[in-house]
């Protein structure tokens, strides 16, 4: 049976956003929007790994908000890329198994169901 990985993308710096820090820091209903993102992937029974891609000024709050919160399927935090698209690859080239499952999320859209 293959490995099922979610990928959260989670380096963007949300220039759009225009606030202090990057959005996947903001809190929504007492909980970041990376802790809302991070516990669905958690939660749900067929992600067995979950890599994490952040912005590397920003590490340090997601390794805070990963030991607060106890998360056990994550298994790499790794730096971003400038680009969506650079840091899904950083991602993906991770995976070290020659074949396995892969879903891309991205960070700052928390709120999907199982």
């Amino acid at each position: 049976m293959l490995t099922n990985y979610g990928i959260i993308l989670a380096s963007g710096s949300g220039t759009r956003y225009s606030s202090d820090i990057p959005k996947q820091f903001v809190k929504i209903a007492g909980k970041t929007v990376l802790e809302h993102t991070i516990d669905i992937f958690e939660k749900n029974e067929r992600i067995d790994n979950i890599i994490l891609v952040i912005t590397p000024e920003y590490r340090h709050f997601a390794e805070e908000i990963i030991l607060k919160n106890k998360f056990k399927k994550i298994i790499k935090i790794l730096n971003g890329g400038n680009t969506r698209k650079e840091s899904s690859y950083i991602g993906i080239s991770s995976i070290v198994e020659k074949e396995a499952n892969v879903i891309i999320h991205d960070c700052a859209r928390p709120f999907l169901s199982q």
